[in-house]
């Protein structure tokens, strides 16, 4: 998916957390993907899933995916 495919309300979170991560990029945790080694993730709104890369002599944030996934909820 492109970000400009996003619902404009997760766009401008997915912005908003773009922003910090290049203040930030290593803030999270290395993903366990295999469809995507190497990167790291987060999650957007409780569908999507953003897959990024950190530059390895810089911060420099590369977006490499977003996806619509399930989430496994836990029920009380």
């Amino acid at each position: 998916m492109v970000r400009e495919a996003l619902p404009e309300a997760e766009r401008t979170a997915l912005e908003r957390r773009l922003d910090y991560l290049r203040r930030m990029p290593r803030m999270y945790q290395m993903a366990a993907d295999e469809r995507f080694p190497g990167c790291r993730s987060f999650w957007l709104a409780p569908t999507y899933r953003v897959f990024y890369m950190v530059g390895a002599s810089s911060d420099d944030v590369y977006l490499a995916a977003i996806l619509e996934e399930e989430v496994d909820r836990v029920e009380p």
